[in-house]
């Protein structure tokens, strides 16, 4: 698209005269060099100096991180555990100040007007109009996304606390820089057919340098993962450190982006659900948690006990048996605690007396299972440890299966199973 075109073509010239203005004249040299050198342009032949080689081809400008980092990888592979901090920060502390003055020249953004005439000269074709910052293409990220695996090795292996806080107050604002670029590439696509693809890119990117601030220092990470909201960090933060207050401020901040759910869902995703119970059943937010519940009844039963609705809870169980198809032990343990919750349940209603009469009614057609004989399970080559839930027709043909020797204990079972079948026509075949 002709606007990133126009943003990659104006950003390469500014670094040129960042890079020249930086400290660490000696480490950009040595960089530039080793860069050229790679390169196999003789600047001998050419009668030209490395730094002139290097600031003749402005298109390939970026390539000076990728030396300087390989330069600091080459020196920590030399150097002793106790120097890496130094070399770390060194290395970064020249990345952070070209492109902290860099994104201070995009802010300003003294080519406004021309970039503005530009767009507007584009309305007509929005989907393919992107503004991406030079600092946050691709190969540029790479790069800065690979200086951050390196402070995070570094901060963990080192034992110098202000050497760590220093490399982490550099991952922080560096992790902020790709960051923000990346949210003015995605928000520019808003309302196109590439927006969801974007979303998914930058919430990937996202991830992995938040989580690895998470590594560094959990704490410190939660004001990078408010400004750009990921909810993951959040949440997982206030869980590590069980910081209710904090979750409780987080579901009032965000409860228009429904971060309540969000919490939610990810206490189930990490096999947290009693936690989750025990957590938010009894809070103010009972009722959100109640209204989420309602798409996991495996749950959401715990959450009725909890809040002594009996009736709610032997309600959930019922249709939980019902379903169960996998396990007749599992079918019978969601029968045996709705029956309980009757049991429990205050002011008895005639729906309540119903339920009760089903449940004991299922649970007597699971007794008849259980007694099926040896000789009957073989024939149908079942286990009885691994039994799935029958159902009563099926009991019925396997009692009175001609292929096992007759029983009027069988028989007499058979016939006691036509009684709980709902279909009448059924029934009467059946009998």
């Amino acid at each position: 698209p002709y606007t990133t075109l126009f943003r990659s073509h104006f950003s390469p010239p500014e670094s040129m005269f960042l890079i020249r203005r930086a400290n660490f004249r000696k480490l950009i040299d040595v960089a530039i060099k080793s860069l050229i050198t790679h390169r196999l342009e003789d600047s001998r032949t050419a009668q030209l100096s490395y730094n002139d080689l290097f600031y003749k081809d402005i298109t390939h400008i970026h390539q000076i991180f990728v030396a300087l980092i390989s330069i600091e990888e080459r020196h920590l592979n030399e150097a002793a555990l106790e120097d890496a901090p130094t070399i770390v920060l060194e290395t970064t502390e020249v990345i952070l100040k070209v492109f902290s003055e860099l994104r201070k020249l995009h802010t300003l953004d003294k080519l406004g007007p021309v970039r503005k005439c530009l767009l507007s000269s584009l309305a007509d074709q929005p989907s393919s109009l992107t503004v991406t910052p030079w600092y946050v293409q691709p190969s540029v990220v790479e790069q800065l996304t690979k200086q951050a695996d390196i402070i995070v090795t570094t901060s963990i292996n080192s034992s110098d606390g202000v050497a760590k806080n220093g490399l982490f107050a550099q991952l922080e604002e560096l992790t902020d820089f790709i960051l923000d670029g990346l949210k003015i590439s995605l928000e520019s696509l808003k309302g196109s057919e590439r927006y969801n693809e974007k979303l998914s890119a930058f919430e990937s990117k996202r991830a992995k340098l938040l989580g690895s601030l998470v590594k560094v220092d959990s704490v410190s990470s939660v004001a990078l993962a408010e400004k750009y909201l990921d909810f993951e960090v959040l949440v997982t933060v206030c869980y590590m450190k069980n910081d209710m207050g904090r979750m409780e401020y987080l579901f009032e901040k965000y409860s228009q982006l429904d971060f309540a759910t969000y919490t939610f869902e990810w206490y189930l995703r990490q096999r947290k659900a009693s936690e989750l119970i025990e957590t938010f059943s009894l809070s103010k937010f009972k009722n959100k948690l109640h209204q989420f519940l309602q798409a996991h009844p495996e749950v959401g039963w715990h959450h009725s006990v909890v809040n002594e609705d009996f009736r709610e809870s032997s309600s959930t169980l019922k249709r939980l048996a019902d379903k169960e198809e996998a396990s007749v032990d599992d079918k019978k343990f969601f029968l045996c605690m709705a029956k309980l919750g009757v049991l429990s349940t205050e002011n008895i209603q005639p729906r309540d007396a119903e339920l009760f009469k089903t449940v004991n009614e299922d649970l007597a057609v699971i007794e008849y299972q259980n007694q099926l004989p040896d000789v009957i399970l073989e024939e149908f080559g079942m286990d009885r440890a691994t039994m799935r839930t029958l159902a009563t027709t099926e009991l019925i043909d396997m009692y009175s299966n001609n292929n096992v020797e007759a029983s009027l204990n069988n028989f007499y079972k058979a016939l006691a199973l036509c009684d709980f079948v709902t279909s009448g026509n059924v029934r009467e075949d059946k009998r």
